[in-house]
């Protein structure tokens, strides 16, 4: 839901098509994606599609000197192609065929958190397509607040904090639920659309989720490969 409506916002001006594995599993997925994307799209007007356009593998096939692809492509603007798929073998397969159309194209490919740990995606396809991903968190290293968390926690501890336990995340959930009762007391819940976190693994915002019976968190990071280092886009 965050990435559709992310990229709905920040490229109301390009042409985005979204990749369709055909794989049942996935289709909870795709089906989420394409509604909030249309539904945050449907505030503006994209000059390019009213709705979101999906391609298949296939389509990438070429026949003589054109493929299927290229009739969805367009040289006059960035085009977007959003590859909501955890599948390796797939995700591996897509990039190689994204990587090879025609360098007249301007690509750029979104994908999912579990691609940061493909190796076996080449770094080059990575960066030449200026792939981002959307994580529920991510540790920089350059923020101020991560090394000054940093700092203090290998004084105290004399070793490094772990990012899947009581370190990273454990620090910023207890700084995040701390100062909402500091603030707002025990109703801090009531306001939770008000209460934000920039923390040291993640933002923070909670709010209710699809079935409106728990909190989860709204809050995402983008990450984009840029000259071989991965960035924080927001």
């Amino acid at each position: 839901r965050y990435l559709a409506t992310f990229i709905a916002i920040n490229h109301q001006d390009h042409n985005v098509l979204m990749f369709n594995s055909e794989s049942p599993k996935e289709w909870p997925m795709r089906k989420e994606f394409v509604k909030n994307y249309n539904l945050a799209a449907s505030t503006f007007n994209n000059i390019y599609s009213d709705s979101l356009r999906s391609v298949t593998k296939e389509m990438f096939s070429r026949e003589g000197e054109k493929s299927k692809i290229d009739e969805l492509l367009r040289k006059d603007t960035l085009n977007v192609i959003v590859v909501p798929s955890n599948d390796l073998a797939l995700v591996s397969d897509i990039m190689t065929r994204i990587s090879l159309l025609d360098d007249d194209f301007d690509v750029q490919v979104y994908g999912l958190d579990k691609w940061i740990s493909y190796e076996n995606i080449e770094a080059e396809y990575k960066n030449r397509l200026n792939l981002r991903l959307v994580v529920p968190g991510y540790v920089d290293y350059d923020y101020q607040s991560t090394i000054d968390f940093l700092k203090a926690y290998r004084s105290l501890y004399d070793t490094e904090p772990s990012h899947y336990d009581y370190g990273f995340k454990g620090y910023d959930l207890t700084m995040f639920f701390g100062q909402a009762l500091l603030k707002e007391g025990l109703a801090f819940p009531t306001v939770f659309d008000q209460l934000k976190l920039n923390g040291t693994s993640g933002a923070f915002r909670f709010g209710k989720s699809t079935t409106g019976k728990e909190f989860e968190n709204k809050e995402a990071y983008i990450l984009e490969y840029d000259n071989y280092e991965i960035k924080r886009v927001n």
